[in-house]
């Protein structure tokens, strides 16, 4: 029942109009599909729970990395995948609104 079910809401997904998968839509949805989509990968740790994580860290790295193994759909060679999000909606830390007064004064 399941694969049937997958298969009527890839067809609702083209009856409606929809070109585009979302970063939150279900991996067998996107697997049922062959429309585009985009990915959110999430990671992070203690070390990044309430600051902005630094790119640079060597576990940021390692998170990543750990992310990308866990993630359900493989789309490093999927010709549909428009791209891939990294975490969303990241804690900037205590001092968020002078941080963004002093990104939108440079």
């Amino acid at each position: 029942w399941e694969d049937a079910a997958l298969a009527q809401e890839a067809k609702r997904v083209r009856y409606a109009g929809v070109n585009t998968l979302a970063a939150w839509t279900p991996p067998e949805v996107i697997g049922a599909s062959d429309a585009p989509y985009t990915a959110t990968l999430h990671f992070g740790g203690a070390w990044a729970t309430y600051v902005l994580p630094d790119p640079f860290d060597p576990r940021a790295r390692l998170a990543l990395r750990e992310a990308l193994r866990r993630y359900p759909v493989n789309f490093r060679d999927d010709p549909r995948c428009l791209g891939v999000f990294i975490n969303n909606e990241l804690h900037w830390g205590k001092h968020a609104r002078g941080l963004v007064t002093s990104v939108l004064r440079y």
